[in-house]
């Protein structure tokens, strides 16, 4: 059906916003380095998450987790449901801190817009255009 293409092709630019999102924070988060040697990597990004927001090392390593790893599994439609839900958490908490810290709107937006993207996953699934589809015979809802 067209409508069925149509929606699996929305659902697939929906998931490559949201992985690119993810993974260009993600990435520096969990690998150090980087082109200009300026990533933090893993550890020391989980004492930044303690110090400067006081979350807990379990918590810091969950979020990074959801970014980086999230944002593979959502990039290739695989386990999105899942990666939707820990990216969706994740944005939320960075949502919540924005607005506790009452930072202007345009700090607001981007994980205000991530976590609309990845609750609209977390209900639809991926789509056609995934490997869950391909290897689970799941495409959404069904």
């Amino acid at each position: 059906m067209k409508n069925d293409r149509l929606s699996d092709l929305g659902l697939l630019f929906a998931r490559l916003a949201l992985a690119a999102v993810m993974l260009i924070h993600g990435t520096p988060k969990m690998i150090p380095g980087g082109p200009n040697g300026d990533w933090p990597g893993f550890s020391a990004q989980i004492e930044l998450f303690e110090q400067n927001l006081g979350v807990p090392p379990l918590f810091a390593v969950l979020a990074i987790f959801a970014e980086f790893l999230g944002g593979i599994g959502i990039l290739l439609g695989l386990l999105t449901r899942l990666a939707a839900f820990g990216i969706a958490c994740n944005m939320g908490f960075a949502l919540y801190t924005h607005i506790a810290a009452k930072d202007p709107l345009s700090r607001m937006e981007l994980p205000g817009a991530m976590l609309l993207i990845a609750l609209c996953l977390l209900c639809t699934g991926a789509g056609g255009k995934s490997l869950d589809s391909a290897w689970f015979g799941r495409k959404g809802n069904k």
